[in-house]
Order: C-alpha cells, then structure tokens, then sequence
C-alpha cells in the first residue's frame, strides 16, 4: 500500500470539506477515523481554516508529514454532505488511494446551484428581512433591486477578489448607494429598514457561531 498517497487522498478529502464549510473539531475528527482505518499507529492533526497538517506513522514506523493550504472558503453544504459520506466509506471500506480520487474528482466537479437561483434566493432574501424588519411595499420594491445589485456585483467582483472583508465592503457600498440613490428619488421610505434587511444577506450566522466555537475550543 502507498501511504504517501493514501495520506494525500484523506487530505484531498479534508481540503474539500474545509473548502465547503467544515467545522475544525469536526474535520479532525474525520481525519483521525481516516487515519485509524487505514492502521497508521499514530496520527497527529491540526486544522484551521487556512492550514491542514497531518503527521502519521505507518506500521512499518515510517513518519509520513503532508500539509495543504486553504486559500479561500466558500460554504456548499451540499458537497459538504457528500464528501461526509466519502470519508464515512473510507473508513468502512478503506479503498485504494486511485478509488478514493475518482470519488473525489466526482464530488469536486459536482456543479453548484445555477447563477440565476443564486441571484433569487438573495433577491428573495434580503426583500424578506426587509418587510421582516418594517419595511412598506415601496421598501419592498427598492430592496428587490438592492438585493438583485448585490448578487450580480458579487458574482463579478467574486472573480476578481479573494478577500471576503474586501468584498463584502464592496458589495455594501454598493448595495448602500442604490438605497440611498430611491431615498434620494422619494421611492424609499424607510432606508434604514431596507439596509438591516439587506445586510442580513452578508452576515454569516453559522460562520460565526462556529468562529466563535473554534475560538472557546481553543481551535
């Protein structure tokens, strides 16, 4: 067996959960079940978001050392659940490393949801927290385009910019202007209500209950 590459599969494995939204203390926890099925003595583990570092020690007593940096996040929770699964058949069935790849490759190359249903659900979103939060029919209306302007400058700007605080302050100046350009018109009654409701759409609830979990556990 080629525990180099076993190794560099569990870490194509991790790497692609992390990337899709992974909890740390989680994604140890797969790692060391990977790790124990394939009958490594000893396996040592450390994740964070933008590192993953895995040592073991294969029966024969060599040490095997791998490490994969995580540029960039984006949570699929669908990809997420399949790759779950992947590292649950791993260790039922500890595959060959050229059977765990083509597992891989298969969830890898699963398309996300189509932009036009990516630019509805935030539409439908940010509109939603807007009357949530107080919002009349013509706030209704301006958080539809405000909304629209914030996913179709996110898709552009997505592809330009890696950094999630630079691009979620750009997506807000320029969802802010188009709020504040209908108050200007007399179209917006309550900006203020319209902006909590579109600024809903940019906070990551679950991001940061896990950040601040991480945080606690010391992870």
């Amino acid at each position: 067996m080629n525990y180099y590459k076993i190794v560099q599969g569990i870490l194509d494995i991790g790497e692609g959960m992390l990337r899709s939204g992974a909890e740390n203390f989680r994604l140890e926890d797969s790692f060391y079940r990977m790790c124990r099925s394939y009958g490594f003595v000893k396996s040592d583990v450390f994740v964070i978001p933008s590192n993953i570092q895995v040592t073991v020690e294969t029966p024969e007593g060599e040490i095997i050392t791998q490490i994969r940096y995580i540029e960039m996040t984006s949570p699929h929770y669908d990809k997420l659940d399949q790759l779950n699964n992947l590292s649950r058949y791993v260790c039922a069935n500890t595959p060959k490393q050229a059977e765990i790849h083509e597992r891989y490759e298969k969830i890898a190359k699963s398309k996300v949801l189509a932009f036009p249903l990516m630019v509805l659900a935030q539409i439908v979103s940010g509109t939603s927290f807007a009357i949530f939060f107080g919002g009349g029919r013509n706030d209704a209306i301006v958080a539809v385009f405000a909304s629209a302007a914030m996913a179709l400058t996110g898709y552009w700007i997505g592809k330009q910019e890696k950094n999630p605080m630079i691009y979620n302050l750009v997506l807000a100046f320029v969802t802010e202007m188009v709020i504040l350009l209908a108050e200007k018109m007399g179209i917006a009654i309550h900006s203020d209500r319209i902006m909590i409701g579109i600024v809903m759409v940019l906070i990551s609830t679950l991001g940061v209950i896990n950040g601040l979990r991480d945080v606690v556990q010391r992870n």
